[in-house]
């Protein structure tokens, strides 16, 4: 069978073009050969360029295993062409052009990372410190490679792959250049480090502030820069190569020999551009952390307009290296919050996860508010979701100052955010009840007190508010259900609101999302006064 462009023989087609056609396709098939080139975002097909010729040898294509003999320009792999390369791309670049050294310390970040998971704040200035106490010198030491030693450990160039090493606040974070030779010249490094760590000698005394040691994780060594050694058993520091916080005994410390302390650091600190300080809500903790040494950014910025001198670091764009997706949209998305547009759309209690006091004996707690002693009752926290508290109340001040001119009255036990009449600042709130005078009854549960608040002083809750309910209501056992004035005159004397209060016990009752708490103490003092009445 014959048409006018193709001619069948034994089961075969063949194309017939002309010598300029044939030519022109033979000098493409020749220049197929290449890698993707991040700096530039295509695919480089410079094969001769390169200086890389095809092998002698005939392979099997890494992407579907059929016979070729055609490599990858730089690690010449076999891949039948760039349709095959294209894509093993996602998983082929993990390895293409790397030693295999990278392999030996396969998921020590992901452990650093795991241990420090609470600990987020990193300030800049102590990097800045850092850089003073490790200049960029050489030594002849045959340890660590001079080549290493001379390299300027400045941020990556723009354009380049990077790793997310450590995640200090949504809108810094730590990033190591996987440039081929700095990330060779990383692992080799870390490498150096594991050999010598049989001969390092211990710390004999407290390290100062500044001083640079090795520190024993989890069986790999590390280089660590202390930030306070005030107690011995919680000495705090940060590792040099990752950017990471952790909290270290001193027997878990070794002195740093001359040439570690020599290399500087392989990470550097980011500004996020266009990216909010906020809270560290889960949803944005778990989209930050999925990127922690697992997948390849691409870090973008302006050498001059972009460096913050009065920082000293550099506001950046991060971009997924495999979907090109705008990692800082990503966050800022997951940060801003926006009030709800779809008139149905509310939120209730159980969009907030609520946390449970500690149970046992010998627990100390915060007094959150003590509005309803009438009752014999508290809203408690502990010290630490305390401060959690504390650390959003911005977010929400700037939530509820942005919505001027408007007002909302939410439904039954609906959340929302109110101002509160006496300081006028905004709290995340749930209605209690209407009465159709324009006054809500809202209680502001990260407090626990109950006030009626004017409908122009109430906005809908957005959905990336999803900062957990801290705060516990608490029965003090031994007080009755109904307080006198005097007796809850004294209360609010013994028991002010921010005080702290030590427990001889804490029972749960989950079920009722209640807790009873024991203050031997205190009803001992009530009963001496005459307040409290003995039980017969």
């Amino acid at each position: 069978m014959e048409t006018s462009k193709y001619k069948y023989r034994t089961g075969r087609a063949f194309i017939e073009m002309s010598e300029q056609s044939k030519t022109y396709i033979e000098e493409k098939s020749r220049q197929s050969l290449g890698g993707y080139d991040w700096s530039r975002q295509i695919y480089e097909n410079n094969h001769n360029n390169r200086g890389i010729q095809r092998p002698k040898d005939i392979g099997q294509c890494a992407n579907c295993n059929r016979t070729c003999d055609i490599v990858c320009a730089r690690c010449q792999t076999y891949f039948c062409g760039l349709e095959c390369q294209r894509k093993a791309w996602p998983k082929h670049r993990q390895i293409c052009g790397k030693d295999n050294i990278k392999n030996s310390f396969k998921g020590l970040n992901e452990n650093l990372e795991n241990k420090c998971f609470e600990e987020e704040k990193v300030h800049i200035e102590s990097n800045n410190k850092e850089n003073q106490v490790s200049p960029n010198t050489s030594t002849s030491s045959g340890v660590v490679e001079k080549s290493i030693e001379m390299q300027s450990r400045k941020i990556p160039r723009s354009g380049n792959l990077v790793a997310l090493t450590a995640i200090s606040k949504t809108n810094i974070v730590f990033i190591r250049s996987k440039a081929d030779e700095d990330n060779l010249n990383f692992f080799k490094f870390i490498n150096n480090v594991q050999s010598a760590a049989k001969q390092l000698k211990k710390l004999s005394k407290a390290p100062i502030c500044g001083q640079i040691v090795i520190t024993n994780f989890a069986g790999q060594y590390n280089r660590a820069m202390i930030l306070n050694s005030d107690n011995e058993q919680h000495i705090k520091l940060v590792y040099m190569d990752y950017g990471n916080l952790d909290a270290r005994k001193l027997e878990d410390m070794y002195e740093a020999p001359e040439q570690f302390i020599q290399v500087q650091r392989f990470v550097e600190p980011v500004i996020l551009k266009d990216v909010p300080e906020m809270y560290m809500t889960e949803e944005i903790r778990k989209f930050m952390y999925s990127y922690l040494d697992g997948i390849d950014l691409v870090v973008k910025y302006d050498e001059k307009n972009d460096l913050l001198s009065d920082k000293g670091v550099y506001e950046v764009e991060l971009f997924d290296g495999t979907t090109n997706q705008n990692f800082n949209k990503m966050v800022a998305k997951l940060c801003k919050p926006t009030e709800p547009t779809n008139p149905d759309e509310a939120y209730y209690v159980n969009h907030l996860p609520q946390k449970q006091l500690p149970e046992g004996d010998n627990i100390e707690l915060v007094v959150m508010d003590n509005s309803l002693l009438c009752t014999g009752c508290i809203s408690c926290s502990t010290k630490k979701w305390a401060i959690e508290i504390e650390k959003f109340q911005s977010d929400l001040q700037l939530y509820g100052e942005s919505l001027k001119d408007q007002c909302y009255t939410p439904r039954i036990d609906e959340l929302c955010i109110a101002k509160y009449k006496i300081d006028g600042k905004w709290y995340r709130g749930r209605c209690l009840e209407i009465v159709g005078d324009g006054f809500p009854s809202i209680i502001f549960f990260d407090y626990g007190n109950i006030g009626m608040v004017n409908v122009k002083n109430i906005r809908r809750y957005p959905a990336q508010f999803t900062f957990p309910i801290y705060t516990c209501d608490c029965e003090i056992k031994g007080l009755p259900e109904q307080c006198e004035a005097d007796l809850v005159q004294k209360l609010e004397e013994l028991i002010p609101n921010g005080s702290t209060i030590h427990c001889e016990n804490v029972t749960v009752y989950k079920d009722d999302n209640f807790h009873a708490i024991t203050l031997p103490k205190l009803i001992h003092n009530l009963k001496a006064e005459g307040l409290l009445k003995e039980k017969v």
